[in-house]
Order: structure tokens, then sequence, then C-alpha cells
């Protein structure tokens, strides 16, 4: 399977939460290629793009924000959002325990975005 395609399978999943036997259906391989697919090109791309910066420089931050969060939180310069997605059910009863949400009411995958920075 061409680069590109892997990607793009990728991207699918993580876009639009496509199983991984829709996947394997739409692209003609099997669903343990989906899965070997899938991690490889996620590890690749941490190791490509891991190190980069998502944070602007605090000047940068502190100019931007509106003088009402300036005023109400005058420390804070970042705020956390979490989210979840939703996943297929993993096969070990520990992994579905540990990926149940009583918020969604089935197995999600969580996700913490960013890192506080207080103390200007």
């Amino acid at each position: 399977m061409l680069l590109t395609d892997q990607l793009f399978l990728v991207l699918c999943r993580l876009r639009n939460g496509l199983h991984i036997k829709d996947l394997a259906y739409r692209f003609n391989i099997k669903p343990k290629s989906v899965s070997v697919i899938f991690k490889s090109v996620i590890l690749y791309m941490y190791l490509k793009l891991g190190y980069l910066s998502y944070w602007s420089h605090r000047d940068t931050i502190i100019q931007n924000m509106p003088q009402q969060y300036k005023h109400e939180f005058p420390t804070c310069l970042a705020i956390i959002d979490c989210t979840e997605f939703k996943i297929e059910k993993p096969s070990t009863l520990k992994s579905q325990s540990q990926c149940y949400s009583d918020y969604k009411s089935s197995t999600t995958l969580k996700s913490l975005g960013l890192q506080i920075r207080e103390g200007l």
C-alpha cells in the first residue's frame, strides 16, 4: 500500500472515527493490516511532529487575551480542554473498564492536548 494511502487511512480513522473492519473493507486489506498501519503511521507522525511547539510566546498570549480575562485570571495563560473519541470496544475486560466513559456511555479514548502555564 502506498504511503499516501496509509496516511489517508489514518486520517479517515482520526477524523471520522471509522472502525478497523470498515477501513479494512474500504481499503481492501485485512483488519490486522489496518491496525499495524495505524500504529506505525501514528508513531511516525509523533516522531516527526512531536517536537513542534504549539505555544505562542507569553507576550503574544498576553497581548491577544481579552481585557476581562486579564482582569479575572491575571496569572493564567491557558485554558485546558479535554476531548473523547469513541473507539471500538477493546477485547480485554481490563481495557474495556479503563476506556469506558460514563459521560458518553461508550468506550472512548480520552485526550488532553494542553499543558497549564501559570505565573506571569
